[in-house]
């Protein structure tokens, strides 16, 4: 059976971090495609289950060694994953969950590489409540980011507000988005 590909998104502070992280603890045969990425961390930020931080030589590297590469640059930066080794596990059955930006022509380019219709979900939180959120975060409160795509979305997320009820919705989703 194919794997789910599914597309998380949202304002920068929706929450989509810490509701993936929730995810990847509670479903099994459910991984995170990895992202490489040119940028500096924040404070206190480590390479995690999402980001690797990489030198712009080990980036170079990584690409050339690719057989299929997953590029988005944002500002300076790049992000990038090693899309073969995803694709594979779509293949053979692995559901893969990403955190996108919500830009409508890197969703679809990153739907052309990886040739699986995504499921694509928006989380919905309100723009002050993410706002408010990020709002001591100087990299991340100037992103202009347009509300308006998540009517192209498959599906709304509504959080409540309160992590540990928006956190069992949110791994219901998920497990019903990778059970159909």
């Amino acid at each position: 059976m194919q794997g789910k590909l599914i597309f998380i998104s949202g304002l920068t502070g929706s929450g989509k971090t810490t509701l993936v992280q929730k995810a990847l603890e509670s479903i099994e045969n459910l991984e995170i495609l990895l992202t490489y990425t040119t940028r500096p961390r924040r404070d206190g930020e480590k390479d995690s289950y999402e980001y690797v931080f990489v030198t712009d030589d080990e980036y170079i590297w990584m690409k050339s060694a690719s057989l299929k590469w997953d590029e988005t640059i944002f500002g300076e930066y790049k992000y990038a994953s090693d899309a073969n080794k995803y694709i594979e596990d779509l293949h053979n059955g692995v559901n893969v969950i990403v955190s996108v930006t919500p830009d409508l022509d890197d969703i679809q380019e990153m739907t052309d590489i990886y040739g699986v219709k995504p499921v694509s979900v928006w989380i919905n939180t309100p723009k002050d409540v993410a706002m408010d959120r990020i709002k001591d975060d100087p990299r991340r409160v100037g992103r202009q980011e347009d509300e308006a795509v998540k009517d192209h979305f498959d599906i709304l997320f509504d959080p409540i507000g309160v992590l540990e009820k928006d956190s069992e919705s949110f791994i219901g989703l998920i497990r019903k988005i990778t059970l159909t």
